[in-house]
């Protein structure tokens, strides 16, 4: 992967304005977390972010998929990711983890226009590996988000977005048991960060409707990527987004959310780890 970030983006940046306006992006994205007067910084990032849309959303539409533009608008889903978190439209009544999950359902519209196998076959295929370990574990969910769901009857109004929960919840026992089999590094990092990659158009529609059990869901998520190393767009959304989910929700959902708000309050890898299996 290092080798495709190295020169094959760069490459294609070349040939694609709004590849190489994302790269701009996120470099001046970055340096806003390095300089200690990010002011300047948040201008450009804010210029070669909306050149950056404006310029995917007119390409888009007549991209031919046996090109290299087409790669170039692949690469560009998963740089879109990093492009709107930390400092984009950031307020108490909006979710960054949200925003990343339309992102990537955004990225599943795209890699719909060609195969899977075809587009492993890339030299850019190595961005889009979502896994590098096979899972031996058995996975499972913590009690608290079983019995959240676990609660909902036939008479319930949210019975029919059951199943869209439960699939959610399925995809989320399997990084509990990557942690569990693989600890936490590279392997389980991957299983975190492609987690939203596995969401349901119904389960985005349910979270940005801001559905508790949604949210909920969304909140223990994001404990998981307190734990991913190197990752600096990452850094700090946790803890924030856990506390705006908690004040969203009403008292009688907190009951829910002990482990959420628990991790909050730590710092250390092996303590969320005790705190996420034990």
């Amino acid at each position: 992967m290092g080798k495709v970030l190295q020169f094959v983006v760069p490459e294609l940046a070349f040939e694609n304005n709004f590849l190489m306006n994302a790269m701009l992006g996120i470099a001046s994205l970055h340096m806003q977390r390095l300089h200690p007067d990010p002011a300047n910084a948040q201008r450009q990032t804010v210029i070669y972010r909306a050149k950056a849309l404006k310029q995917y959303r007119q390409a888009l539409p007549f991209i031919d998929i046996n090109s290299e533009h087409y790669d170039a608008a692949l690469i560009m889903t998963i740089l879109l990711v990093v492009l709107c978190s930390q400092d984009y439209a950031m307020s108490n009544e909006e979710l960054t983890i949200v925003q990343w999950i339309i992102l990537y359902g955004g990225m599943r519209t795209v890699m719909e226009m060609d195969t899977a196998e075809t587009i492993r076959s890339k030299k850019i295929g190595p961005m889009f590996s979502r896994y590098i370990t096979e899972l031996k574990s058995t996975p499972a969910i913590s009690l608290s988000l079983f019995n959240m769901v676990a609660c909902v009857t036939p008479m319930d109004e949210e019975y029919a977005s059951l199943k869209f929960y439960c699939q959610a919840l399925d995809d989320l026992a399997v990084v509990y048991a990557s942690l569990s089999q693989d600890g936490v590094g590279n392997a389980f990092s991957l299983r975190v960060i492609t987690w939203p990659t596995y969401v349901t158009r119904e389960f985005a529609a349910l979270a940005k409707e801001k559905r508790p059990r949604a949210l909920i869901i969304l909140a223990h998520y994001l404990i998981f990527t307190k734990l991913v190393s190197n990752l600096w767009w990452v850094e700090g959304i946790a803890d924030r987004e856990i506390a705006i989910i908690s004040n969203m929700l009403s008292p009688e959902w907190h009951q829910f959310l002990q482990i959420p708000l628990q991790a909050r309050s730590l710092t250390k890898s092996e303590d969320i780890v005790q705190l996420l299996l034990g």
